[in-house]
């Protein structure tokens, strides 16, 4: 008996549980966001108290825990598993598989790791500037309105109109670079959104053959809105773990409209008091210690960001998208007249802006867009008012035909990314007024695709020089008028 040392434990009782929250009593010192367990095993996570009672939220299986069940914390936030081997896989927030396939397991050369899903942002001293570029494959976003790795770039626009498109053409764009040697890893957050939305977002990855480096991590609108609630900070523990090995990662999340929607209706069942549209006072929060996470740290690694949110008819101004576009680098803003058009992607270059990529973008790219993004954005403005109504001299009309064809160069299909070897190429040629005959007989994008392929199988060599170049020089002019002229004088419109 002079040996015994009794085992003391923390434990509360339940008081209420009902759709996803549970109070509970017994528990004095428990932390916010700290993890606890149901005596039947389903697990939780503190988000508040009050004199008396612990407020939670429970992720599975709510509807079995019952008044007077035993809960107990574990004294640490709520983790979850990361590691290599959840590449390729569809997971929910927690690390379950989701895909139908085994439950991802450890192996012996890297065993998966348990992460917390907060934690803080990197310090002013830990970070690194932004200069090294994200290739999208998106014309219009690497040369109007670049992406640097570290970045966090807002999608924002209607519904439906085409924003997880452009961050799936981002994802598969990275199969390029991959391929080169400097490969980013990608995290892909879906938060909300119907069942039928993730089949579709599964096989555009898969068919663009970009799976096989990036993981899904889904909550959909039939999951319990704890699930979408902690969805977008168990994707950035995942990215966490990779930029911690010195690796780049992009991340997405889609969407972060709905995942304050998730955290509107928490806070209301917990009966906390609303704000303005009837969100919780900390929802700008909510988004900025999520946001802040990204970035670009010294000594290598990187998670650039590319949240989505929505907008509800053009108005950009809203509540959550003027919180986010405060919070991150810029903006990449899709307008339904555009869309309506016909014009695909359907981006407002006026309205877009990037605040750190110009830096990053590549120097080849930067020489040859020199002064476009606002001759883009005013061609915009004259078409919104119907400009070309008026007499103007035969000079401004070859500049404005010059831009018309610049225009509709930046128009790019659906899963069409391409190379920035390509890009730099083909806006060298419309400068160059190559493309000039092809844009009047409507055939750009059959003399793209002819350039591309004519490139790829008789100049390969084409990809080193360009990314090797630190601006458009004479030797770099000279090869692409090679090509041109080769090209060209073969092909006609």
């Amino acid at each position: 008996m002079a040996d015994f040392k009794p085992i003391i434990r923390k434990i509360g009782r339940v008081v209420e549980a009902h759709d996803g929250i549970v109070l509970i009593e017994g528990l004095p010192t428990v932390m916010v966001e700290e993890a606890f367990v149901c005596e039947n095993g389903v697990r939780g996570m503190c988000i508040g108290f009050d004199e008396t009672t612990v407020k939670g939220i429970l992720f599975e299986g709510w509807d079995t825990v019952k008044r007077g069940m035993e809960v107990r914390p574990e004294g640490e936030l709520l983790t979850i598993p990361v590691g290599e081997e959840f590449l390729g896989r569809v997971v929910n927030p927690l690390g379950c598989a989701i895909d139908g396939k085994k439950e991802v397991r450890s192996r012996a050369s890297e065993p998966l790791r348990m992460q917390s899903i907060e934690a803080p942002a990197l310090s002013v001293v830990m970070r690194d500037v932004v200069e090294e570029t994200v290739v999208t494959g998106i014309k219009a976003i690497d040369a109007l309105i670049p992406v640097g790795r570290g970045q966090r770039e807002l999608i924002l626009g209607d519904p439906k109109i085409g924003k997880t498109s452009l961050a799936l053409d981002a994802i598969i764009a990275q199969k390029e670079s991959k391929a080169s040697g400097s490969p980013l890893k990608c995290i892909f957050v879906f938060c909300g959104g119907k069942r039928v939305q993730l089949t579709q977002v599964i096989e555009v990855l898969r068919s663009g053959e970009a799976l096989d480096y990036t993981i899904i991590v889904a909550a959909t609108s039939s999951e319990p809105a704890s699930l979408q609630y902690i969805a977008p900070y168990a994707g950035m523990a995942m990215a966490e773990y990779f930029r911690e090995k010195g690796e780049n990662v992009l991340i997405v999340f889609d969407d972060l409209t709905k995942h304050a929607w998730a955290w509107r209706e928490l806070s209301a069942m917990l009966e906390r008091i609303p704000g303005r549209e009837g969100y919780p006072g900390d929802v700008f929060y909510l988004h900025s210690r999520l946001l802040e996470r990204a970035g670009r740290k010294k000594g290598g690694g990187s998670i650039t960001a590319l949240p989505i949110a929505q907008t509800q008819a053009g108005e950009i101004s809203g509540y959550i998208p003027t919180n986010i576009i405060s919070i991150t680098d810029g903006q990449i803003y899709l307008e339904s007249d555009i869309f309506n058009k016909g014009i695909r992607p359907a981006i407002n270059v006026g309205l877009s802006v990037s605040r750190v990529g110009g830096r990053a973008q590549h120097p080849v790219l930067r020489a040859l867009t020199k002064g476009l993004r606002l001759s883009i954005a005013q061609y915009e403005e004259l078409q919104r008012v119907g400009g070309f109504e008026i007499e103007i001299s035969e000079d401004r009309q070859k500049e404005i035909a010059r831009l018309k064809t610049l225009y509709e160069i930046f128009m790019q299909p659906e899963r069409a990314p391409m190379e920035l070897e390509l890009q730099c190429l083909v806006l060298f040629a419309a400068h160059e007024g190559y493309l000039a005959e092809w844009a009047e007989k409507g055939k750009l994008r059959e003399a793209e695709e002819n350039l591309s392929e004519f490139v790829r199988a008789n100049f390969p060599e084409l990809k080193k020089h360009v990314w090797e170049a630190s601006d458009v020089t004479p030797a770099l002019k000279e090869e692409f008028t090679k090509i041109l002229k080769s090209m060209f004088h073969s092909s006609k419109p």
